[in-house]
């Protein structure tokens, strides 16, 4: 939707530059250029407003893709910092050295881990910006606008047909048979009066009507009257006036689309009355002039709709018709030739204004490659949503292929949910194990998709996807059991293959183990790691092509080499996420402020994964910290203060804890 607004808002531009355009050449045509010409030229900016053409290269092009390239290369965007080399990373608070490491690693760590992670979100950047609702915004104005004119005109037209009665006047029927013959009008069109109106109009498309406010007029006038209605009908005024009230529903929004239906509506009447003149002969403009100033004489008892053309005028428009009447003349030859020019002009000056996105397609594939290179998400995203299915589905194989899990999130949010895209990438990620892809997906899913791949992961037995799907359907109860179970599976298939744990601490043959790894096959990208600095030994768990533990084995040297040479920082340095140094934190260390790391995190009402969830906070969010305590399996836990919590809890909860490697110590 906002898509769609986006390309309205390039149409709008566009054709309020043409709007000016026209002013600026009917000030200075206005008493050269023939008044139809002045009335049907406004036709190319409706096209222009209405129609999303446009050549490859256009102005609107330009200027989108200079400020599109501005925002990329600005210094601090939507929550990102440019690093020297044109790439950009999310800014967040430095991580301190923990005390002891027991992570689960991985191109996103998008799944909760096998000892308890808590984040409910990781892959979502949340660099991103929120999807805005203006698209919605601009629909639900524009239907309301479109709605109140269509039923304020049924309202009016129904008024006047109920008080309107057939005219019986013999000559005033037989003069208005001949002038429907001599203005080639050939539908026949029939003769009401309504004393309620205030001057002649014409209603009625498929079947016209035109209603006189009395019959005690004289011949010359209703031949004059019923000449100019009958002209409004030949040349479908009715129609073009609905098109551009449509037009201005559309774009509501912009101020010059309300002078343009100003401007069409005075030269829709003074191209009539040319057009009169020219059947009638110039000779008449005199009478005929006078006949304008009767109906304008007549008081105005009800305001017409726009949509309606009737005879009457207020007084400025007069005033111009009159003396467009009284200084009509045919135009020569060289005239037609300087207006035949300008319409060129116009037509040109249409075409090549364009709109952006002109060719979206194609514009951003190219922008979609440079945003890609240069690392800029939230300029990937809206080059992503222009594409068409076919480059969509290219881009997401690439980026699937190269493991760019945050560009694969950005991407999945403009997929609909029943999309063929939405369904192979989920199949594909669910054959490959790729976890943290399927997370990303599941998050667009719908219940009954949900449900669905619940059923398939429960039959294959697949813990990992079912603890994803058990977050997105909000069973968190079913979630919290499923880490258990298997964590509680996972220390018997330890104990199996001859390592024991006994709260953060293994062992093997009776040995304290320093290094702890076990690589979680067939997707190598995760593995759970501890680290723990008074250990003796370094193990890994073997473990056969399709994830079965069939034992453990001493890590050699080069192997520990080549891990600790591949870990972050933080990664080699000792200790436990989260516990940043909190071995040497006593009680008196608290309160103190800390930031929550993930995107989004649980917080309990005791301090262990088998109490109740009472809330959740966001990433970068400041929480106080009032004290510690470790869990039944050692694990390490924060005592919040409550008042520091945006959300705050309902108030029967007591206490509110958080894990601690879920914390970034504010400095």
């Amino acid at each position: 939707m906002n898509l769609l607004f986006q390309t309205v808002l390039s149409m709008s531009v566009s054709g309020a530059l043409l709007i000016i355009g026209v002013l600026l050449i009917n000030r200075f045509v206005r008493m050269k250029c023939s008044r139809r010409w002045q009335y049907y030229i406004w036709l190319l900016v409706i096209v222009r407003l209405l129609l999303p053409f446009g050549p490859e290269a256009s102005l609107m092009g330009n200027v989108s893709s200079v400020m599109e390239q501005a925002a990329a290369e600005s210094g601090v965007f939507w929550g990102l910092e440019k690093q020297e080399k044109g790439t950009w990373k999310a800014i967040v608070p430095a991580q301190e050295e923990p005390a002891a490491v027991d992570v689960m690693r991985g191109e996103s760590a998008a799944i909760s881990s096998l000892q308890g992670r808590e984040s409910d979100d990781l892959i979502q950047n949340r660099t991103v910006p929120a999807k805005s609702p203006i698209g919605l915004i601009w629909l639900a104005v524009a239907l309301g606008i479109l709605i109140r004119k269509i039923i304020m005109y049924r309202r009016f037209i129904k008024h006047v047909k109920a008080g309107a009665e057939p005219v019986s006047d013999c000559s005033l029927l037989n003069t208005l048979y001949e002038v429907q013959w001599q203005t080639g009008v050939g539908k026949e069109v029939e003769l009401f009066v309504n004393p309620r109106i205030s001057s002649p109009m014409l209603i009625g498309v498929c079947r016209p009507c035109i209603i006189l406010p009395d019959t005690d007029i004289s011949g010359k006038d209703f031949r004059y009257i019923v000449t100019h209605e009958l002209m409004h009908h030949k040349r479908r005024d009715i129609l073009y006036k609905w098109l551009v009230q449509f037009v201005v529903c559309l774009h509501w929004f912009n101020p010059l689309v309300y002078v343009m239906s100003r401007e069409i509506s005075k030269a829709c009447e003074l191209s009539c009355d040319e057009a009169v003149l020219a059947k009638l002969g110039y000779e008449h403009a005199a009478d005929y002039g006078k006949t304008l100033l009767d109906a304008m004489a007549a008081a105005w008892r009800y305001k017409e709709p726009l949509t309606t053309v009737s005879l009457n005028a207020n007084k400025r428009i007069l005033r111009e018709r009159l003396g467009a009447i009284m200084n009509d003349n045919r135009k020569s030859g060289k005239i037609r030739m300087i207006t035949a020019g300008l319409t060129v002009s116009m037509v040109l000056g249409a075409f090549f204004v364009g709109i952006y996105p002109a060719n979206a397609a194609e514009a951003s594939e190219s922008s979609a490659e440079r945003f890609y290179e240069a690392g800029s998400l939230p300029m990937f995203e809206i080059a992503f949503s222009k594409l068409d299915q076919k480059a969509q589905e290219a881009w997401l194989n690439r980026i699937y292929t190269d493991g760019e899990i945050a560009f694969f999130s950005v991407c999945a949010e403009q997929l609909n949910t029943d999309s063929l895209l939405m369904q192979s990438f989920a199949k594909k990620a669910y054959e490959d194990n790729q976890i943290s892809f399927f997370s990303v997906l599941a998050k667009e899913m719908n219940e009954e998709q949900l449900n669905k791949w619940l059923d398939q992961a429960l039959e294959d037995e697949k813990w990992n996807f079912q603890s994803v799907i058990y977050d997105e359907l909000g069973r968190d109860e079913k979630s919290d059991d499923l880490e258990k179970a298997l964590d509680e599976k996972l220390t018997e298939e330890y104990r199996a293959a001859g390592i024991t744990k006994s709260g953060k601490n293994y062992y093997y043959k009776d040995q304290l183990v320093h290094i702890f790894l076990d690589i979680h096959k067939p997707d190598e990208r995760f593995y759970t790691l501890n680290m723990n600095p008074a250990g003796t030994v370094n193990v890994k768990i073997l473990r056969e092509e399709d994830g079965k533990i069939i034992g453990a084995a001493y890590m050699t040297d080069s192997e520990v080499t080549e891990l600790l040479g591949d870990m972050d920082e933080g990664d080699m340095s000792e200790g436990e996420p989260g516990k940043e140094k909190a071995g040497n934190k006593s009680e008196e260390d608290f309160p103190r402020t800390m930031i929550v790391k993930d995107h989004v995190c649980k917080i309990r009402d005791g301090a262990g994964v088998e109490f109740k969830v009472v809330g959740l906070v966001a990433e970068g969010e400041e929480l106080t910290v009032l004290g510690s305590e470790e869990d039944s399996n050692g694990q390490l836990w924060y005592r919040l203060d409550k008042e520091s919590l945006e959300e705050k809890p309902d108030p029967s909860v007591e206490a509110c804890y958080i894990r601690a490697d879920l914390l970034w110590e504010d400095d």
